[in-house]
């Protein structure tokens, strides 16, 4: 991300990524704060429209069958990060995370087998997501 206070981003704009995937779609956001202004990072995420046509999602984390956002902090890679990961089985539709240092990733996964049916061509993004 670019050296600012805050920002905004989203998922991919062209959709033709979707069309056809070869492989599953990552897609990885790092934001990174100056530790000289900033300890820590807060990120919103909103507008989230994963698909699944899983039936009963068991587990999100690491999940390959299912669309997801992950977040990953490197100063909490030792715990639980169950909390840390949503899909369409999420009953949130708006998460807000708070990062435990200076830097915070958030991952993108789409399944390549139903990415076209379900993304391709779609106007809605995938997820828009706020960071300071």
């Amino acid at each position: 991300m670019q050296n600012n206070e805050n920002g905004t981003f989203r998922s991919p704009r062209n959709t033709l990524i979707y069309k056809n995937a070869q492989g599953s779609i990552k897609c990885t956001y790092k934001i990174q704060a100056d530790t000289r202004l900033f300890k820590r990072i807060s990120l919103t995420a909103r507008n989230i429209n994963l698909k699944s046509n899983v039936k009963k999602c068991k587990r999100c984390w690491d999940n390959p069958s299912l669309d997801r956002l992950e977040i990953l902090d490197p100063l909490v890679l030792s715990s639980n990060l169950s909390d840390s990961c949503y899909s369409a089985c999420s009953k949130e539709k708006v998460f807000t995370s708070f990062s435990k240092g200076p830097e915070l990733t958030l991952r993108l996964f789409v399944n390549a087998e139903l990415s076209r049916q379900n993304y391709y061509k779609t106007k809605a993004p995938v997820f828009r997501a706020q960071y300071r």
